[in-house]
């Protein structure tokens, strides 16, 4: 696909300094600004919220200026929209949990924003959707694909916009799958922690899932605890201004049995959360 230049001219027309009396008081450095933004992908609404203004009054300036302005049909980046057509795959089931615990999907697009820290699993879930969507942002990295198709499927899987109080009550990921569902919806909102027990003087691992459903969690706890072979967690109630959360947490042998079962022997995965799980691997056989 073409890229399109601050210097490009449609139809021979010229590139004025001054559009007309009404953008006089447009600077032509923001002018310029605006165009590489929207050049590098950005939408012309995501463009107009940025600089405060509408995206019809932006397209109009691009077009007096001479600035090609991109089709409705026309996608500067990609992604395999039949993805998430049927979970089939580690990588699709791991995604899957992912989006439902720290994705967002709208009407057109699904959205993703993190630390830092973890934005390698970010560039992890480009790959293997085949994507070339770009991930901005340092502190908070943040990658946005636009596929009607994707959000459709994600919706018939069980994800809804409002997913953080209205989670799925049936899991819509084949057996030999779930565990990959299940670290990426702990990668996305739970924990891997590794703290010191003083009375026993040496390093435990704590496990642990939050979110907004209380049911839920509850079919979570009952899945997972019938593959690690443990009894059902008490699930926590977290007041919070926004709402109540629960949380499930997993300590001590549960914690290492469910730590080879989410990661031990996996291809896509967190790596801060990997590398204190694999820290662990075998220890429960070794009597540790």
């Amino acid at each position: 696909m073409r890229k399109y230049t601050w210097g490009d001219k449609s139809k021979n027309k010229a590139f004025p300094k001054a559009v007309n009396k009404t953008n006089t008081m447009v600077e032509d450095s923001l002018i310029k600004q605006m165009y590489e933004d929207y050049n590098s992908g950005m939408s012309m609404s995501a463009v107009a919220k940025k600089y405060n203004r509408t995206a019809g009054s932006i397209c109009k300036l691009f077009k007096r200026r001479g600035l090609k302005v991109r089709s409705p049909n026309e996608r500067r980046y990609t992604v395999n929209d039949d993805f998430f057509e049927s979970i089939d795959s580690e990588e699709k089931a791991y995604i899957l949990g992912f989006i439902s615990a720290d994705g967002h999907i709208s009407d057109k697009s699904l959205h993703f924003k993190i630390k830092c820290d973890d934005k390698d699993i970010l560039e992890k879930i480009n790959e293997s959707m085949d994507s070339n969507y770009p991930i901005r942002g340092t502190k908070y990295p943040t990658l946005t694909m636009s596929s009607t198709k994707i959000v459709n499927d994600l919706k018939r899987h069980g994800l809804s916009k409002r997913k953080t109080w209205d989670m799925p009550r049936k899991l819509y990921v084949p057996e030999q799958y779930l565990r990959h569902y299940f670290r990426g919806l702990i990668d996305g909102d739970g924990s891997v922690i590794i703290f010191y027990h003083r009375k026993e003087n040496k390093n435990k691992l704590c496990i642990a899932l939050s979110g907004g459903d209380e049911k839920f969690l509850n079919l979570c706890d009952e899945i997972i605890s019938r593959y690690i072979g443990c009894n059902l967690k008490k699930i926590q109630k977290i007041k919070g201004n926004w709402g109540d959360s629960y949380l499930i947490k997993w300590h001590d042998k549960q914690a290492l049995r469910l730590s080879e079962w989410l990661y031990k022997d996996t291809n896509i995965y967190m790596e801060r959360k990997y590398k204190n799980a694999e820290q662990f691997f075998g220890k429960e056989s070794n009597g540790i």
